[in-house]
């Protein structure tokens, strides 16, 4: 009599329960299980992370205005906020609000009388319309402009945005006699500015979702970019129905990823894209019956090491199971080291353990094995060292029921484990395959 398998009594087991076991902490790479800069999480020292700035803005760092940033090394960057508007002349101000900066009147700017008030514009400048001079067409100091007036042109003195440090954009002047540079940009500095919709990976928040093609339809996913001359580019963005398979489809009409129904383990057939860009495999011809999938993985087994070497097969559909055979092939100087298992979904079967074990203290010292695991075969596996190479072969009944899985669906991870127990002798699992009968 074998024995049944195991099955777990809550969740499906980790694809890692196999896996070696972690280095010492000491051996870890710098910066493991600490806080990472870029997950898009503050944690840490981290004061922001990518767009999460943990509900800091420009108002809260001491700024009335403008839009805070966070830096590639996860520290806050306040060069867009503007300090302009918080009623105090900072530096870089000419003033703010009422303070202005120590200034008393125009005569102050020796731009007219005591009694020629002076004022603050909304962007922290001196506002010199009062001050006499100010709208008479004439650029006198401090003026720096003179503005459009209903007789009179835009006095900008020959200066442009270029002039001005800036990579373009339209200079104006205020009413204030004071250039307005709102209107000016830096196309390529990273940081929207002026009518830019974009700079580099700064998008505005924007996406492909916000964005529509030349027909006026929204497309549904892909990357959106930005031009040299800081405007969107959409041609990385994609919608389902374009014909242009993208991110988050399986299929775009005739655009199937080179899928085909053979991959997906038909016998024969041909896919079609249905219209919410989902394969459809109405078109193919079923599945062998038993299905049947190998690898030949050719992995060392480590010596003397129970969580020896993992390798697994995906089975695709979801049948039921009714008969399931493993057929393993192992290169190994002394096959009573070895353990096998297999393991689908909750359940994990034994099907070698230490052939020839416990009836000799070290189990069978022969060469290799080439065999099928089947319920229905001619002898144990405990019992099939033989002097012959592979020691161990033929169709062999394993050492626990592999019916355990019979009813199960067959879809999805078969993987099976190989270790050696015993120290000296060494092997390599060199290849196995899982056949399932299913209905």
């Amino acid at each position: 009599m074998f024995a049944g398998c195991a099955e777990a009594a809550s969740t499906e087991p980790s694809s890692q329960e196999f896996e070696r076991p972690k280095p010492d902490p000491g051996q870890w790479p710098v910066g493991a299980g600490e806080a990472l800069c870029g997950d898009g999480m503050v944690e840490g020292e981290e004061s922001c992370d990518r767009a999460n700035l943990a509900d800091r803005t420009c108002q809260t760092e001491g700024y009335a205005s403008g839009e805070l940033r966070c830096t590639v090394d996860c520290r806050v960057d306040t060069t867009d906020c503007d300090g302009c508007g918080n009623g105090v002349a900072d530096p870089g101000e000419e003033c703010d609000g009422e303070d202005l900066g120590g200034m008393g009147s125009c005569a102050d700017l020796s731009a007219g009388g005591e009694d020629a008030p002076l004022l603050c514009t909304d962007e922290c400048l001196f506002d010199l319309t009062w001050c006499g001079g100010c709208g008479d067409g004439t650029i006198t100091a401090p003026e720096q402009c003179e503005p459009e007036t209903e007789t009179m042109k835009e006095n900008l003195g020959g200066q442009t945005c270029e002039a001005l440090g800036w990579d373009g954009g339209s200079l104006e002047c205020n009413a204030g006699c004071r250039f307005d540079e709102s209107g000016c940009h830096d196309c390529g500095d990273g940081s929207r500015n002026g009518p830019e919709a974009c700079d580099g990976l700064d998008m505005g928040g924007k996406q492909c979702s916000d964005m529509v093609d030349a027909a006026g339809e929204p497309f549904a996913a892909g990357s959106l970019g930005c031009t040299s001359t800081c405007e969107l580019d959409t041609r990385g963005c994609s919608r389902c129905g374009d014909g242009i398979l993208s991110e988050g489809e399986e299929c775009d009409g005739e655009a199937m990823g080179g899928e085909t129904c053979v991959g997906l383990g038909y016998v024969s057939g041909s896919l079609s894209c249905a219209s919410d860009c989902r394969v459809d495999e109405s078109g193919c011809d079923m599945l062998e019956n038993p299905i049947v999938r190998c690898n030949n993985p050719e992995r060392w087994i480590p010596d003397n090491y129970y969580e020896g070497v993992t390798d697994t097969i995906e089975v695709p559909l979801g049948r039921a199971v009714v008969d399931v055979d493993v057929r393993l092939k192992v290169a190994h100087e002394w096959v009573g080291d070895l353990v096998v298992e297999l393991r689908h979904g909750a359940t994990t079967c034994k099907l070698v353990d230490r052939v020839g074990s416990p009836a000799t203290e070290f189990g069978c010292e022969q060469d290799d094995i080439d065999a099928t695991l089947d319920d229905e075969g001619s002898g144990t596996v405990e019992d099939g060292c033989t002097y012959w190479t592979p020691s161990v072969f033929g169709n062999l009944v394993p050492n626990e029921s592999l019916s355990a899985f019979d009813g199960q669906d067959m879809g999805g991870n078969w993987s099976l484990r190989a270790a050696d127990m015993e120290g000296t002798y060494q092997g390599e699992l060199v290849a196995w395959c899982v056949v399932v009968t299913w209905q």
